[in-house]
């Protein structure tokens, strides 16, 4: 079996690919929501997974539309995205990134015994998100726009559950705001904005990678951290070169904080 499986609360489940990521299952009887959907690698094991809690049908909450949190939408009943995600994700061809995902980490993460495919088309289950509340099937989620890592990055709130689903917003490791449509001006914003709701409500932090749940100190720590940044205080520890996932960076260490920027932002 390629997934592990942790409850995190009544109904709530954390779905986890080993060394790569986490994305999260709500079950309503029959029914799920998923936030984020994985690599989308080892559908046998999937759907094993969801037969084992007893899911015939799930929808997809997309925080966005990165290879390793897209994979199974093409199996879900509908995909909900910000539309500024999936335009992005149309215009470079990001589909494509597993490819050069698999390619660059192939010899440091291991991966199911199968071929790696470009990300399965999912354009015919699209949902657009208009609204700041968004239900899915008997759940409501308030919907956080949270742009920086990518242009339409969302999070989600549920109330019910007591859990913001954080995305790749930020989360206990290398941050990467090196990507093509990354913004470091924005995603500032977004941090703001997440550790004012985290203090505000107390919930669950969940992001899609590493400590799950997340404390709320480290979310604030890489918020003071990117301010540092902003008014030139520290100086990067080294420079990256661009290949053909990021580009060209300055990398920052600040404490327990690790940040990888554009040079061109």
């Amino acid at each position: 079996m390629w997934f592990n499986i942790h409850q995190l609360a009544p109904h709530l489940y954390r779905i986890q690919e080993p060394g790569h990521v986490s994305f999260f299952l709500i079950k309503i009887d029959e029914r799920a929501i998923l936030i984020d959907s994985g690599l989308g690698i080892a559908r046998r094991d999937f759907e094993k997974v969801l037969s084992d809690l007893s899911v015939k049908r799930f929808r997809v909450l997309s925080t966005h539309l990165h290879c390793d949190h897209a994979g199974f939408n093409f199996l879900a009943e509908k995909v909900y995205v910000s539309r500024t995600e999936f335009e992005k994700y149309q215009a470079i061809s990001d589909e494509k990134q597993i490819l050069n995902y698999h390619h660059l980490l192939k010899n440091y993460k291991s991966w199911p015994e199968e071929q790696i495919k470009e990300t399965a088309d999912f354009s015919d289950k699209l949902e657009f998100i208009e609204e700041n509340i968004l239900t899915v099937f008997d759940q409501k989620f308030e919907v956080i726009k949270s742009p920086g890592h990518t242009s339409g990055h969302l999070c989600f709130i549920s109330h019910q559950h007591q859990a913001i689903f954080l995305g790749d917003l930020v989360y206990n490791g290398m941050l990467y705001l090196n990507l093509p449509d990354s913004h470091f001006e924005d995603y500032i914003k977004s941090l703001e904005t997440i550790v004012h709701l985290a203090e505000k409500n107390q919930y669950s932090l969940l992001p899609c990678h590493n400590s799950i749940p997340l404390d709320i100190q480290y979310v604030r720590g890489a918020y003071e951290a990117c301010l540092k940044i902003q008014k030139k205080m520290p100086t990067p520890i080294h420079s990256l070169e661009a290949n053909s996932i990021f580009k060209a960076c300055d990398e920052y260490h600040i404490e327990d904080i690790k940040i990888q920027i554009s040079r061109t932002r």
